[in-house]
């Protein structure tokens, strides 16, 4: 038997240790995560590409790793494989058909012993970033939580682009978000994504812009493999009220036809409100039942813009419960396609202090500055989509830096490291601030969408010392 790395996986140097993260979560089904790893242990994993027999491997290893022999070598991997629980590491060659096998250096992951860390849980290099490609957009939806006001910026030059680009690949720097606005309202958007692909980073792509069957065989002409299209109701009339645009449903349901026909995966997103509600379930069915080439569902729910808001679009606590309750039906009738219902239109959590504690310290991470980053249309750098240009969180533009200059900045370090010493609000005073900011971040978007776009020192309003918010 021959063993390889899971391709699902992609396995990197990080100056002085190593990570692995998911590599597509749309193609493996696979949540995101990012785990750190001895160097040790990645040159172990490095040393099993798929063309040597396991024995001559463990052989080898044994050598390298200074271990008596295979046995021991056998018995650390064996240890290594179970640490990592239900996801396998390690895949019999033969178990992945024609699939691409991952080759790793073992080389590229040693290490001093002396300098090696795994007790900095931010990465040495980013591993992803989102590109908010434009803020122009074919339709106005009347819960847009972007473009705001005054954002219309001069591009980013593609030459530029491709600058950054090469130094992206050189990191290992596997996939990009391409956000807006529309990605396809830049005007030379299947070059960009083209682009992209040349340097060996998957793009992926939301849109609303209805393709036609040339446009659609375009974007797989450029390279690219799936795209998600954001489709709000089964009802013409609901969907059309909603973006703003007589006829945009028509439109947009003959271009899902052309998706398909182009041989592009489809992945589909509704935002539900209370104005298309319960009418937007009724797509899943449609969507699972007509399209062989979808392979996800996402629905929703409204959440506060921060810079057009109407309290009336929120769903109901018993809307939202529902909207659950259906979801997890037709995820049982439809297999083969993830339907998920995602969290939003937060209300006050009434629960006990320590159980708000005890799952404000098991939230996901935040990867904003930690893994990734967001790049604007003109070359800027946020912490966060949703953020755009707020002054507090931009830390960086990469017309004039570097990604690693950018990522190593003092403006980067100081908001991801405050002083509790400088902070305003709440935070000020909190018996958790360093547990808080220093370990999984705090969410600065909801700070801003509970508190006030002018509070952004304030904490997350799912931390139990939170005031209590708006809703968000």
């Amino acid at each position: 038997m021959r063993l390889c790395f899971n391709p699902d996986l992609v396995l990197r140097p990080d100056v002085d240790r190593a990570v692995v993260f998911v590599r597509d979560e749309i193609e493996s089904g696979l949540n995101a995560f990012v785990q750190f790893l001895h160097p040790r242990h990645a040159v172990l994993l490095a040393m099993f590409n798929g063309d040597r027999a396991v024995e001559d491997g463990l052989r080898d290893w044994a050598y390298v790793g200074g271990l008596p022999g295979p046995e021991a070598a056998r018995e650390e991997l064996a240890g290594l494989v179970r640490s990592w629980g239900h996801l396998p590491l390690l895949l019999p060659r033969e178990f992945l058909g024609g699939r691409a096998i991952p080759r790793y250096d073992p080389a590229s992951f040693v290490v001093p012993a002396n300098r090696v860390d795994l007790d900095t849980r931010r990465c040495k290099q980013p591993i992803d970033f989102l590109h908010v490609v434009t803020f122009r957009c074919v339709v106005d939806c009347v819960y847009c939580y972007s473009r705001p006001a005054g954002a219309t910026r001069e591009l980013l030059p593609l030459e530029r682009l491709a600058e950054l680009l090469e130094e992206a690949g050189q990191l290992g720097i596997k996939t990009v978000v391409l956000s807006g606005g529309d990605p396809l309202c830049h005007p030379r958007a299947a070059d960009l994504i083209e682009l992209y692909v040349a340097h060996g980073i998957t793009p992926k792509v939301s849109t609303k812009v209805p393709l036609s069957d040339r446009g659609a065989r375009r974007l797989r002409q450029a390279g690219l493999e799936n795209i998600q299209v954001s489709i709000d109701a089964m009802d013409e009339s609901f969907h059309d009220s909603l973006v703003s645009r007589p006829g945009h449903h028509r439109k947009l349901l003959a271009s899902l036809d052309h998706i398909r026909d182009a041989g592009l995966r489809l992945r589909t997103n509704t935002v539900v409100t209370s104005r298309n509600y319960p009418d937007a379930l009724r797509l899943i069915p449609y969507l699972a039942e007509r399209y062989e080439n979808l392979v996800k569902i996402e629905l929703s729910p409204y959440g506060r813009s921060l810079y057009r808001h109407d309290d009336g679009l929120f769903l109901s606590s018993e809307q939202q419960i529902d909207l659950r309750e259906h979801v997890a039906r037709y995820q049982a009738r439809y297999p083969q396609i993830r339907i998920h219902a995602s969290e939003g239109g937060g209300t006050t959590d009434r629960r006990p202090h320590d159980r708000k504690l005890e799952d404000h310290r098991n939230r996901a991470v935040c990867s904003g500055g930690r893994w990734g980053f967001t790049l604007l249309p003109d070359g800027q750098v946020t912490i966060c989509e949703e953020l755009y240009y707020h002054p507090a969180f931009l830390v960086g533009h990469l017309r004039r830096q570097s990604i690693m200059e950018m990522w190593t900045s003092r403006e980067l370090h100081s908001l991801l490291c405050p002083e509790q010493s400088q902070a305003l609000g709440p935070c000020s005073t909190c018996p958790i601030f360093a547990e808080c900011h220093y370990g999984r971040g705090r969410c600065y978007k909801r700070a801003l969408q509970g508190y006030g776009i002018d509070h952004p020192d304030w904490p997350d309003p799912k931390c139990p010392y939170a005031p209590e918010p708006r809703r968000f």
